[in-house]
């Protein structure tokens, strides 16, 4: 009974009296002779629990090693009281920084738990929570595995309010995290919080962690001001915290607000909270604490960005030697800390040593990324942590002259979906000459419905609706099959693996397949600074803007700001101005004097599918300072200068013209829907209980221009080679089923839904005519995924629609979507839009750009510029000058 009480008093966190029934559990023993029997092995296990918890370390881990000892005894190596003292062991370990013993343990623990005891018992999921955790510090694959196991169990066995289903749910969105899928994290992360106060004492520690990783999720979407608010009250209630939790929370939540101002610019109020993270995990903390170097590595950086470079080389080292002690030379946080450790000694003038030991990190690092591409193949590997080292690798061989290293070092770390569809790609064309081809689609296939189960599952777990169990054995379900299909295809054929890994062209094959008027831009915002570098024909140039990336992205913002302002206008949008303001300085910190004017004989400019312009269109930046927002057709426009477009594959070279013989097009679109709808689009009601709702999808506003725009198009090709599918035959089977192969240019002139702003929605989808009664064939939406796994191999596919360019989730990047799976259907360029486009200007643009590049031989590009200068200059056409109007298309492809 004294140790029932003891293992009470443990999960309350109430350690003095939990230690205390402990101790008088053992004098009863002791009094009476009763050492000999087994529940001595439980009372061990927890006496060393709440050890570790008091910080008295020699007694934990000699009251582990007891436990260990007399439940292999008592119980035999194989049993779940030696899971138990195992658990101990690796509770210890982790709390003192020995992870990759602590995994061992851990893990072991987990194997024999779930092994041993019935699946309603929490140790299951606990166990195998705790080995996820400790997988995830060490950077191992297989940690979202292991997550989504423990998660599973816990939904099929445990209550949905269930202290150990919490923990489990955490770690899941942790992996989300790890994914980059913010805006699922976050809605995770938000009712975890508040479920966790509701469960917990007002000081217990199991409320910080969801609380500061709900700060993460809002800081990686740009969401600062949010962001900020939360962590500081993290800070607060770490302060508040009794023991128990992990010891190293408070130092890590003085750094996370430190890490929100210093995006801010508010460097020097930084610095001291930097500091104070850091020398909080020396006090509270064991020497040579990997938490200690965590800490003192960001402090370092603060101390560079503050001008301090003797004190921050000295800290770097400092954790740097501890990282690559406690993590090992593969961890990403130790990679990370010698690439902040390079940059410091760049600063420092250090040159020949900074690049030696960035380029050692880099190695290392890009081996991480393409091992983890392996194993989850159909998602972006690219955490912060890897996009952030291969900017700081990028920064230093820059400053180097190491431009080939810099060139490479940059794509990676601007490395997007579209960048691993590219290799997906190629993995496809090699399937199919080996003869498993329908095997390759059958897996892509049963990825994407895996994909889509998971994102019903975390939507339902961060509204605490749905039947848990059932969503969470379908995913498990579409899993297996995944497996199964992925173990025939690598013995069928084994070189698959390999050749699906990503391949970065190196600085070589980009300035051969350049033409002379080309240049390829990449921009990276660093903490305290924006490097944009450019790649000619003949050369590499570079600049530098001493400030913060997120000012930048405010100027970003900015201009979104423009663009819904002059939408939603009720005074009328011919009347609303524009950020003319913003549009030049994000220009200037992006192009300098110096490297624009390098850039005077480049016509063409080549960006990336991700970076601080993946989300509008770069034409609309201004060159110059330009004041008179309500005259924007003599604005100074970057479009003026010079074409844009987004590359998605510089190891070849783009398109120039297109040939005008034998073009064939394929006009889809114009749904029927309601007859008079006017204004805006309201989604609020297209789904209900996770499905469409044909009823509120037939109420979506026509789009009364695409039909002509279709029309027009056809004539412009020729009625005998054209097909026209509107209206009635515009619907999600006979797109399906229809033969795409003749056709060199398909336009879609439809609604695009995009997943961030319609609940219910879990993808990117175009609307089609709906059907009388919904189906699992015809929905009346055709989605991402399913646009995926068809067949379209045109040279040039138009999505005239509304969001066409939206990402997967709200904090996607925006050509992760629809892009995305255009791509691999198989499409060659895309032309796509940024927000919802008005209709009239939709089918100016679209024609005028088919007509310039197909009939006119204009480069691709040139003709969407083109076609993009004519429409602003269109008196006839209401409020043509805005960007709003012109702006929204981006062409995308080879």
């Amino acid at each position: 009974m004294l140790s029932r009480v003891a293992v009470s008093y443990f999960y309350t966190q109430e350690y003095e009296k939990a230690w205390g029934a402990i101790a008088a559990a053992e004098l009863l023993v002791s009094k009476n002779g009763l050492a000999d029997l087994p529940f001595m092995s439980e009372i061990y296990a927890y006496g060393s629990l709440i050890s570790t918890d008091q910080k008295k370390r020699e007694r934990a881990k000699l009251y582990a090693d007891r436990a260990l000892e007399r439940a292999a005894l008592d119980f035999g190596a194989d049993s779940a009281e030696t899971g138990l003292a195992y658990n101990a062991l690796g509770y210890f370990s982790f709390k003192t920084g020995d992870l990759k013993t602590a995994k061992g343990q851990m893990c072991k623990a987990a194997m024999l738990s779930e092994k041993h005891l019935p699946d309603d018992d929490p140790m299951v999921v606990n166990n195998l929570t705790s080995c996820g955790v400790i997988m995830y510090f060490q950077d191992d694959t297989g940690t979202a595995d292991m997550m989504e196991r423990a998660a599973r169990i816990a939904h099929n066995n445990l209550p949905s309010d269930h202290p150990v289903t919490l923990l489990a749910l955490t770690g899941s969105a942790g992996v989300l995290m790890q994914l980059g899928r913010y805006a699922e994290a976050e809605a995770l992360f938000r009712r975890l919080t508040r479920l966790e106060r509701q469960l917990r004492k007002k000081d217990s520690p199991e409320v910080f962690s969801p609380m500061s990783m709900h700060a993460d999720a809002l800081f990686a979407q740009d969401k600062t001001a949010e962001a900020l608010a939360i962590a500081q009250a993290a800070l607060a209630y770490s302060k508040t915290m009794k023991a128990g939790g992990d010891p190293s929370s408070q130092g890590h939540a003085y750094s996370q607000v430190a890490r929100i101002l210093s995006s801010l610019g508010r460097h020097e109020e930084a610095l001291d909270l930097y500091r104070l993270g850091w020398a909080t995990n020396v006090a509270n903390l064991k020497e040579g604490d990997m938490n200690i170097g965590i800490t003192e590595i960001t402090y370092a950086q603060s101390l560079m960005i503050n001008g301090q470079l003797d004190e921050a080389l000295k800290h770097a080292e400092s954790a740097r030697r501890k990282l690559l002690e406690k993590l090992g030379g593969s961890s990403r946080r130790a990679i990370n800390a010698e690439f902040s450790y390079a940059e410091i000694l760049a600063a420092s003038g250090q040159m020949d040593k900074a690049i030696t030991v960035a380029r050692s990190a880099s190695v290392r690092l890009e081996e991480h990324l393409f091992d983890y591409t392996a194993s989850r193949p159909q998602l972006v590997s690219l955490s912060p942590i890897m996009t952030q080292g291969f900017a700081s690798y990028a920064a230093v061989a820059m400053q180097a002259g190491e431009d080939a290293e810099a060139v490479k070092a940059v794509q990676l770390a601007l490395a997007s979906e579209l960048f691993l569809a590219n290799a997906d790609l190629a993995a496809k064309a090699a399937a199919r000459d080996e003869g498993v081809g329908d095997l390759f689609e059958q897996l892509r296939q049963e990825r994407a419905a895996e994909r889509k189960a998971k994102e019903k599952l975390f939507s339902a777990q961060a509204k605490g609706e749905g039947d848990f169990s059932v969503l969470s054995l379908t995913a498990e379900n579409l899993g297996l099959q995944v497996k199964d299909t992925e173990r025939e295809l690598n013995n069928r054929f084994p070189e698959l693996a390999e050749i699906s890994r990503p391949a970065v062209p190196s600085l070589l094959e980009i300035q051969s397949n350049l033409r002379p008027e080309q240049a390829a831009i990449f921009s990276l915002t660093l903490p305290d600074k924006i490097i944009t570098l450019a790649v000619t024909k003949d050369a590499v140039h570079w600049s530098k803007s001493a400030i913060s990336g997120r000012v930048a992205m405010d100027y970003r913002k900015r201009l979104f700001q423009s663009i819904e302002d002059y939408r939603f206008a009720v005074s009328g949008p011919v009347q609303t101005t524009f950020d003319t303001d913003a549009a030049h300085q994000l220009f200037k910190l992006l192009f300098t004097d110096e490297l624009y004017a390098k850039l005077d004989e480049n016509t063409e400019l080549l960006f990336p599918a991700s970076g601080i312009l993946a989300s509008i269109s770069p034409a609309l930046l201004l060159t110059k300072p330009y004041e008179n927002s309500n005259d924007l057709a003599r604005a100074p426009w970057l479009v003026r200068d010079k074409s844009v477009a987004i590359a998605t594959d510089l190891s070849k070279q783009l398109a120039t013209t297109d040939d005008s013989t034998d073009i064939r097009f394929a006009g889809l679109g114009a749904p029927e829907l309601a007859q008079n709808s006017q204004g805006q689009i309201s989604y609020a009601a297209l789904f209900r209980g996770g499905a469409v709702d044909i009823s509120s999808l037939l109420e979506l506003p026509t789009l009364p221009a695409a039909k002509t725009e279709l029309t027009r198009m056809s004539e412009e090709f020729g009625a005998q080679n054209s097909l026209v599918l509107t209206g009635k035959q515009f619907t999600e089977p006979a797109i399906r089923s229809l033969d795409f192969t003749p056709f060199s240019v398909v336009t879609f002139a439809t609604h695009g839904l995009t997943s961030g702003e319609i609940a219910g929605l879990s993808e990117p989808a175009l609307v089609f005519t709906p059907p009388n009664e919904q189906s699992h064939e015809d929905d009346g939406l055709l989605t991402a995924s399913e646009i995926a796994g068809m067949n379209i191999p045109a040279d040039w596919v138009i999505l005239s629609a509304c969001n066409s360019g939206g990402g997967q989730s709200a904090s996607a990047p925006t050509y992760s979507g629809l892009a995305k799976a255009f791509r691999l259907a198989g499409s060659r360029s895309l032309l796509l839009s940024h927000w919802p486009v008005r209709d009239d200007a939709a089918t100016i643009l679209s024609l005028a750009t088919v007509k310039g590049a197909v009939v006119d031989g204009l480069s691709r590009a040139e003709a969407l510029r083109q076609a993009q200068l004519d429409l602003m200059s269109d008196s006839t056409v209401p409020g043509s000058a805005h960007p709003a109007v012109w702006a929204p298309f981006i062409l995308i492809g080879d």
